[in-house]
């Protein structure tokens, strides 16, 4: 269950983005365009993404080369059901969401007899 931080988030985008190697002062450069970062912020961030496999990194020469090992789309999957198996709905119907989106179920109601629904495949 990975669930990225904002500069993590930044940093990803960069990877997809970019889709080549990048060396953590590549990636710093890209990100100071917008924030004022250490390089060694940048740094460590690329090795934590490492450590949790969501990059990979390759050595090149002397410095770390780092690649997205996994998708945009496969992240987000992977940040829905965390926070989707992080809650379970409550009897008052709330979502149970650990935020704050102040959407509820819509209440039960019994199956209405005179709609005649069939199961599927059945005729």
């Amino acid at each position: 269950m990975v669930v990225l931080g904002e500069l993590e988030q930044a940093v990803m985008d960069i990877l997809w983005q970019r889709r080549e190697a990048l060396t953590v002062r590549d990636v710093h450069d890209l990100l100071s365009a917008s924030r004022d970062l250490a390089y060694t912020t940048v740094m460590t961030v690329l090795d934590r993404l490492a450590k949790k496999g969501i990059v990979r990194r390759e050595l090149n020469g002397r410095a770390w080369q780092y690649l997205p090992a996994v998708t945009r789309a496969d992240l987000v999957a992977n940040e829905i059901v965390a926070l989707l198996s992080s809650g379970t709905p409550s009897s008052s119907g709330t979502c149970g969401l650990p935020c704050s989106t102040g959407w509820t179920l819509p209440p039960r109601r019994p199956p209405d007899p005179s709609r005649n629904v069939r199961p599927f495949g059945l005729a």
